[in-house]
């Protein structure tokens, strides 16, 4: 940081604009935290689980690591990875963390809260789909890929935005702390 000082008083020669640039260099880090709600260090990210979405896998109160996504990342289907997307009351974006269940070329089949990835159930307990009030059916585009929490009665997931180009995913969650201390690699 001392290096990247001195460099910018050497380009500026003034105290003011060096003052002014490592104020808008924070304030636009600080912005990202609260945005994504993530700690970056080196590529890797620290967060927290602020709701059941995703449970049994994640619950709240674990922390998570993040890998940034580089990209030429492979996304494997059953990766938990990180994104942001516009809330449910439209009015700002959130950031979600949810299990990736189809990848680019999928079949999704959906009957109210059943979701089929090419003709596979995506969760264990499922009921008859004879009686589907919302039906819908699409084949996933290149680089897109539909994302699900699994606790599907309590999750704002593709089912309600849509699918999510690759550019979007931010990144993949590798490790879980709980709080009991427990570490669990994905």
């Amino acid at each position: 940081m001392l290096i990247f000082v001195v460099y910018l008083y050497k380009k500026f020669s003034s105290l003011k604009v060096i003052i002014s640039l490592l104020f808008v260099i924070y304030s636009c880090s600080w912005l990202y935290l609260v945005k994504t709600k993530h700690i970056i260090l080196f590529n890797y990210a620290v967060g927290s689980v602020n709701s059941n979405s995703m449970s049994p896998a994640l619950i709240k109160g674990d922390y998570l690591i993040y890998k940034k996504k580089d990209k030429n990342e492979v996304i494997k289907r059953g990766s938990i990875v990180s994104t942001t997307v516009v809330g449910q009351d439209q009015d700002g974006v959130i950031g979600i963390d949810k299990r990736v269940a189809g990848i680019p070329g999928d079949v999704i089949y959906i009957c109210d809260y059943e979701v089929l990835v090419n003709g596979v159930f995506f969760y264990k307990e499922h009921k008859d789909l004879t009686d589907c009030l919302h039906v819908e059916k699409f084949e996933l585009s290149k680089n897109s890929y539909y994302l699900l929490g699994d606790n599907k009665f309590s999750s704002y997931d593709s089912r309600f935005f849509g699918s999510v180009k690759f550019q979007d995913i931010d990144y993949i969650i590798i490790y879980k702390v709980s709080p009991n201390s427990d570490v669990t690699y994905f």
